[in-house]
């Protein structure tokens, strides 16, 4: 019992290990972050945009910021964000998916920050909000069994390959709504990956599967937060 305890212990440390890695290296380099993620419109950068951080805890680490990307066609010129220590944005094309152009934003801390772009030959601004992050689902069942617990401090978690082929199912917390719900498969032939929609409620593959994320709105805000249950 207690040697398959360590055992136990070690596959969950190496598991997230390997989840700071990846959301470092999805921080530090615009192109694995823009092919794992679920990326914005840039019609969206308008008005005012809310910006949930990834983790209650603030630090130096990659887990505690958020990064949030607009996708555009066309061209984006004089990008700023007014307040740097809140938000910094810039300009990216993944080379790794088409040559797919982005306005990524990245928030440190709670704080306001005002984004000003040229879009269109026209001008854009965008008002953005960092707000600290919260659990924002009541229930992220993998199975019939409960894990909310697991984002009650960050939104990112892992499960054991056993989930693989259960049912999941994703219920919102009060004021918020599930807005979609993604798989991330991981193919010998696809460089990137696939990221499919399903249904909530539907079966996760049974193989292949790199993460399962909720995207889930806030009703008020409408800003989002994704929570992403990753295999190992």
């Amino acid at each position: 019992m207690e040697r398959k305890s360590r055992i136990s212990v070690t596959r969950r440390t190496v598991a997230l290990f390997a989840l700071f890695m990846v959301v470092l290296m999805a921080r530090a380099t615009p192109a694995l972050a823009t092919s794992w993620s679920i990326d914005h419109k840039i019609s969206e950068l308008k008005g005012t945009v809310t910006i949930y951080l990834s983790s209650k805890t603030l630090g130096p680490g990659p887990m505690t910021g958020a990064s949030e990307r607009y996708t555009y066609k066309s061209s984006v010129t004089g990008l700023t964000s007014s307040n740097q220590s809140v938000l910094t944005a810039q300009t990216y094309t993944d080379t790794y998916s088409g040559g797919k152009k982005s306005v990524v934003l990245n928030a440190t801390k709670p704080g306001k920050s005002t984004v000003r772009y040229r879009y269109g030959g026209k001008k854009r601004t965008a008002k953005v909000v960092v707000k600290r992050y919260v659990n924002p689902v009541k229930a992220f069942s993998i199975g019939g069994k409960n894990y909310k617990s697991e984002f009650a401090s960050s939104q990112y978690s892992w499960f054991d390959q056993g989930f693989l082929g259960k049912t999941v199912k994703v219920k919102a917390a009060s004021g918020w709504r599930v807005k979609a719900l993604y798989v991330y498969t991981w193919g010998s032939t696809n460089r990137n990956g696939s990221l499919k929609k399903i249904k909530n409620g539907a079966k996760i593959p049974k193989q292949n599967v790199l993460d399962v994320t909720a995207v889930m709105q806030n009703k008020k805000s409408k800003g989002t937060i994704h929570l992403s249950f990753g295999t190992m």
